[in-house]
Protein backbone atom coordinates (compact mmCIF):
# COMPACT_ATOMS: atom_id res chain seq x y z
CA UNK A 1 0.00 0.00 0.00
CA UNK A 2 1.56 3.23 -0.88
CA UNK A 3 -0.17 6.51 0.37
CA UNK A 4 0.17 10.09 -2.09
CA UNK A 5 0.17 12.53 -0.45
CA UNK A 6 1.63 15.41 2.29
CA UNK A 7 1.87 15.66 6.43
CA UNK A 8 0.49 18.56 6.02
CA UNK A 9 -2.87 17.64 4.09
CA UNK A 10 -6.06 17.12 6.18
CA UNK A 11 -7.67 14.75 3.77
CA UNK A 12 -4.35 12.76 3.43
CA UNK A 13 -4.17 12.68 7.48
CA UNK A 14 -8.08 11.33 7.43
CA UNK A 15 -6.64 8.38 5.36
CA UNK A 16 -3.13 8.09 7.74
CA UNK A 17 -5.13 7.82 10.93
CA UNK A 18 -7.08 4.75 9.24
CA UNK A 19 -4.59 2.96 8.15
CA UNK A 20 -3.31 3.22 11.78
CA UNK A 21 -5.92 1.87 13.25
CA UNK A 22 -6.76 -0.66 10.73
CA UNK A 23 -3.07 -1.61 11.46
CA UNK A 24 -2.02 -1.65 8.04
CA UNK A 25 1.32 -1.15 7.00
CA UNK A 26 1.76 1.12 4.15
CA UNK A 27 4.40 3.52 2.21
CA UNK A 28 4.28 7.54 1.61
CA UNK A 29 5.14 9.49 -1.09
CA UNK A 30 5.53 13.23 -0.41
CA UNK A 31 4.10 15.21 -3.65
CA UNK A 32 5.88 18.55 -3.94
CA UNK A 33 2.64 20.49 -4.10
CA UNK A 34 4.66 23.89 -4.62
CA UNK A 35 6.29 22.89 -7.72
CA UNK A 36 2.47 21.09 -8.87
CA UNK A 37 3.63 18.04 -8.88
CA UNK A 38 0.15 16.93 -8.28
CA UNK A 39 -1.08 18.57 -11.82
CA UNK A 40 1.66 16.74 -13.57
CA UNK A 41 0.88 13.67 -16.57
CA UNK A 42 2.47 10.77 -14.01
CA UNK A 43 -0.04 12.23 -10.91
CA UNK A 44 -3.10 13.19 -13.07
CA UNK A 45 -2.96 9.47 -14.82
CA UNK A 46 -3.73 8.22 -11.23
CA UNK A 47 -5.90 11.18 -10.39
CA UNK A 48 -7.58 13.33 -13.19
CA UNK A 49 -8.64 15.88 -10.85
CA UNK A 50 -5.03 16.36 -9.89
CA UNK A 51 -5.78 16.22 -6.16
CA UNK A 52 -4.52 14.18 -2.94
CA UNK A 53 -4.34 11.98 -1.26
CA UNK A 54 -4.04 9.47 -3.94
CA UNK A 55 -3.51 5.57 -2.67
CA UNK A 56 -2.33 2.88 -4.54
CA UNK A 57 -2.66 -1.15 -3.74
CA UNK A 58 -1.13 -3.16 -5.67
CA UNK A 59 -2.41 -2.44 -9.47
CA UNK A 60 -5.76 -0.59 -8.07
CA UNK A 61 -5.37 3.14 -7.09
CA UNK A 62 -8.31 5.37 -5.65
CA UNK A 63 -8.36 8.60 -4.38
CA UNK A 64 -10.53 11.13 -2.72
CA UNK A 65 -9.72 10.68 1.41
CA UNK A 66 -13.28 9.18 2.29
CA UNK A 67 -13.27 7.06 -0.53
CA UNK A 68 -10.15 5.55 0.00
CA UNK A 69 -10.88 5.30 3.75
CA UNK A 70 -14.21 3.30 3.04
CA UNK A 71 -11.66 1.00 0.60
CA UNK A 72 -9.59 0.24 3.41
CA UNK A 73 -12.52 -0.67 5.89
CA UNK A 74 -14.28 -2.63 3.01
CA UNK A 75 -10.92 -4.79 1.93
CA UNK A 76 -8.87 -5.40 5.45
CA UNK A 77 -11.27 -4.59 8.10
CA UNK A 78 -13.05 -7.93 10.40
CA UNK A 79 -14.40 -8.55 13.26
CA UNK A 80 -16.96 -6.40 15.35
CA UNK A 81 -16.71 -2.66 16.44
CA UNK A 82 -15.66 -1.81 12.74
CA UNK A 83 -14.90 1.64 11.74
CA UNK A 84 -17.43 1.28 8.88
CA UNK A 85 -20.46 -0.48 10.33
CA UNK A 86 -22.01 -3.32 8.65
CA UNK A 87 -25.27 -2.73 9.69
CA UNK A 88 -26.93 -0.19 7.03
CA UNK A 89 -28.34 1.88 9.45
CA UNK A 90 -25.56 2.50 11.29
CA UNK A 91 -23.23 2.60 8.18
CA UNK A 92 -26.05 4.84 6.87
CA UNK A 93 -25.73 7.47 9.71
CA UNK A 94 -21.90 6.83 8.97
CA UNK A 95 -22.34 8.03 5.75
CA UNK A 96 -24.47 10.83 6.40
CA UNK A 97 -21.86 12.56 8.65
CA UNK A 98 -19.00 12.26 6.42
CA UNK A 99 -20.89 14.64 3.87
CA UNK A 100 -21.70 16.90 7.05
CA UNK A 101 -17.65 16.24 7.06
CA UNK A 102 -16.98 17.86 3.87
CA UNK A 103 -19.20 21.24 4.77
CA UNK A 104 -17.41 21.80 7.78
CA UNK A 105 -14.08 21.23 6.42
CA UNK A 106 -15.08 24.20 3.19
CA UNK A 107 -16.02 26.43 5.69
CA UNK A 108 -12.77 26.22 7.21
CA UNK A 109 -10.59 26.37 4.13
CA UNK A 110 -13.07 29.50 3.07
CA UNK A 111 -12.48 31.74 5.97
CA UNK A 112 -8.57 30.58 6.54
CA UNK A 113 -8.38 31.55 2.24
CA UNK A 114 -5.47 27.98 2.82
CA UNK A 115 -4.62 27.68 -0.71
CA UNK A 116 -4.92 31.47 -1.56
CA UNK A 117 -2.55 32.15 1.63
CA UNK A 118 -0.38 29.83 0.39
CA UNK A 119 -0.28 29.83 -3.27
CA UNK A 120 -1.42 33.69 -4.68
CA UNK A 121 -0.33 35.70 -2.13
CA UNK A 122 -3.58 36.06 -0.45
CA UNK A 123 -4.95 36.58 3.04
CA UNK A 124 -8.11 35.49 5.26
CA UNK A 125 -11.46 35.96 4.44
CA UNK A 126 -13.05 37.10 7.83
CA UNK A 127 -16.57 38.18 6.06
CA UNK A 128 -16.49 33.93 5.86
CA UNK A 129 -16.48 33.31 9.47
CA UNK A 130 -20.71 33.02 9.85
CA UNK A 131 -19.57 29.57 8.18
CA UNK A 132 -17.60 28.64 10.61
CA UNK A 133 -20.37 29.55 13.13
CA UNK A 134 -22.96 27.31 11.01
CA UNK A 135 -20.49 24.63 11.05
CA UNK A 136 -19.75 24.57 14.57
CA UNK A 137 -23.54 24.26 15.11
CA UNK A 138 -24.02 21.43 13.02
CA UNK A 139 -21.18 19.74 14.76
CA UNK A 140 -22.92 20.53 18.21
CA UNK A 141 -26.45 19.24 16.69
CA UNK A 142 -25.35 16.17 15.32
CA UNK A 143 -22.97 14.78 18.53
CA UNK A 144 -24.60 12.39 19.56
CA UNK A 145 -22.25 10.15 22.88
CA UNK A 146 -19.00 10.30 22.77
CA UNK A 147 -18.94 8.39 19.29
CA UNK A 148 -21.18 10.63 17.25
CA UNK A 149 -22.75 7.37 15.69
CA UNK A 150 -22.54 3.83 17.41
CA UNK A 151 -20.30 2.93 20.57
CA UNK A 152 -17.38 3.03 18.90
CA UNK A 153 -15.01 4.92 16.79
CA UNK A 154 -16.24 4.61 13.35
CA UNK A 155 -15.12 6.60 10.30
CA UNK A 156 -17.51 9.56 11.17
CA UNK A 157 -15.12 10.01 13.94
CA UNK A 158 -11.74 10.06 12.06
CA UNK A 159 -12.65 11.86 8.89
CA UNK A 160 -14.75 14.03 10.07
CA UNK A 161 -12.49 15.26 13.20
CA UNK A 162 -9.65 14.85 10.48
CA UNK A 163 -10.69 16.93 7.45
CA UNK A 164 -12.96 19.30 8.89
CA UNK A 165 -12.01 22.73 9.98
CA UNK A 166 -12.04 22.25 13.63
CA UNK A 167 -8.32 20.66 13.62
CA UNK A 168 -7.11 23.42 11.01
CA UNK A 169 -8.90 26.22 12.89
CA UNK A 170 -5.85 26.14 14.90
CA UNK A 171 -4.00 27.55 12.88
CA UNK A 172 -5.17 30.67 13.46
CA UNK A 173 -5.51 30.16 17.84
CA UNK A 174 -9.66 29.94 16.87
CA UNK A 175 -11.43 29.79 20.54
CA UNK A 176 -14.49 31.11 20.43
CA UNK A 177 -15.99 27.92 21.18
CA UNK A 178 -18.45 29.14 24.19
CA UNK A 179 -21.72 28.36 22.30
CA UNK A 180 -20.49 24.85 21.21
CA UNK A 181 -19.62 23.00 24.83
CA UNK A 182 -20.40 19.23 23.13
CA UNK A 183 -17.92 19.93 20.19
CA UNK A 184 -15.76 21.45 22.65
CA UNK A 185 -15.60 18.36 25.05
CA UNK A 186 -15.39 16.25 21.92
CA UNK A 187 -12.21 17.95 21.08
CA UNK A 188 -10.53 17.57 24.14
CA UNK A 189 -11.20 13.71 24.32
CA UNK A 190 -10.14 12.81 20.45
CA UNK A 191 -7.04 14.60 20.69
CA UNK A 192 -6.06 12.78 23.47
CA UNK A 193 -6.35 9.30 21.02
CA UNK A 194 -2.72 8.33 20.33
CA UNK A 195 -3.08 7.56 17.08
CA UNK A 196 -4.94 11.06 16.26
CA UNK A 197 -1.10 12.46 17.55
CA UNK A 198 0.55 10.16 15.43
CA UNK A 199 -0.94 11.24 12.10
CA UNK A 200 -1.68 14.52 12.77
CA UNK A 201 1.02 16.33 15.33
CA UNK A 202 3.78 16.00 12.66
CA UNK A 203 1.37 17.67 9.32
CA UNK A 204 -0.26 19.87 11.45
CA UNK A 205 3.12 21.59 12.84
CA UNK A 206 4.17 21.13 9.06
CA UNK A 207 1.30 23.55 7.93
CA UNK A 208 1.41 25.98 10.51
CA UNK A 209 5.07 26.65 9.72
CA UNK A 210 4.22 26.68 5.86
CA UNK A 211 0.59 28.93 7.17
CA UNK A 212 1.31 31.26 9.71
CA UNK A 213 4.51 33.29 8.29
CA UNK A 214 3.00 33.64 4.72
CA UNK A 215 -0.43 34.95 6.11
CA UNK A 216 1.76 37.31 8.37
CA UNK A 217 3.88 38.18 5.10
CA UNK A 218 1.13 38.49 3.00
CA UNK A 219 -1.54 40.93 5.39
CA UNK A 220 1.60 43.49 5.72
CA UNK A 221 2.47 43.29 1.90
CA UNK A 222 -1.33 44.63 1.97
CA UNK A 223 -0.87 46.92 4.54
Amino acid sequence: ITLHSLPASPPGRCVVTTLHVLGLEFEEKHINSIAKEHKKPAFLAMNPRGCFPVLTDGDFIIAESFAIAMYLCNKYEKGENRLYPLQPEVRGKVDQLLFVGSVLYDAALQYLNLLGVIYDGGVMAPEKLPGVYHALGLCEAFLQGDFMVGDHITLAVLDIFMSCGLYLLDLVDFNDYGAYPKTVAWLKRVRNWSYFKTANDEGMKELENIYRPLLAKNTQNRS
